[in-house]
């Protein structure tokens, strides 16, 4: 929750609160609500992109009960939650995720361990509406065709942060070294979905 209140206060252009009054939680609710129904059309956004991101070959990284877009799929999920309703146990991987020399780590606590490790037949990793040292070398994954990425950031055009979360974007499609990915970028409804991912159907180093 604690990172969703971070987005939600980025969104005003607030970096720091000092006083959680009950008017700031009602309208955080009511924010949260409003950003669940986003995520939904995000998933359609991919859908029609044609993703491939519910089955067990692919990983969502860093989202949980409130955020995650994956609940009612196959999808693998690294959080630091230890239940998500919906969710089977067998589908959560508790920690979080670092690129090093193009091998996905999983980092949890003191243990760090090849993610190939725990979960072998993984090839798609996604996330969305990240923190920038979230996605560090991402851009790794797909370059050394260790796997495929899914990146997207959405939300209301008027969010003070819309143009600093397409930027972070940006700046990683600038790392991919080939053209072996999609992009779009599109608006509804006073929203908007923007995303790049890898390709289908590349062949994948072992």
């Amino acid at each position: 929750m604690e990172y969703l209140m971070k987005q939600y206060l980025l969104t005003l252009g607030i970096k720091n609160i000092v006083e959680i009054s009950d008017e700031f939680l009602g309208e955080f609710y009511e924010w949260l609500l409003e950003y669940k129904e986003i995520s939904k059309e995000y998933i359609n956004f991919l859908d029609y992109l044609d993703f491939d991101y519910k089955e067990k070959n692919t990983v969502e990284v860093g989202k949980g009960k409130f955020d995650s877009i994956v609940i009612p799929y196959k999808t693998n999920i690294i959080t630091k939650d230890k239940k998500i309703k919906g969710v089977e146990e067998d589908r959560i991987i508790n920690g979080s995720l670092k690129i090093c020399y193009n091998e996905p780590m999983l980092i949890n606590k003191n243990e760090v361990k090849r993610l190939r490790e725990i979960l072998p037949n993984v090839n798609t990793y996604m996330t969305q509406n990240f923190f920038g040292n979230d996605i560090a070398n991402w851009s790794d994954i797909h370059n050394s065709l260790t796997g495929n990425i899914i990146l997207g950031v959405y939300g209301n055009v008027n969010d003070k942060d819309r143009e600093d979360k397409i930027k972070m974007l940006q700046t990683l499609k600038l790392c991919l070294i080939n053209n072996d990915f999609k992009e779009e970028y599109t608006r509804w409804n006073n929203n908007y979905y923007y995303v790049i991912g890898s390709s289908e159907k590349r062949l994948f180093k072992k």
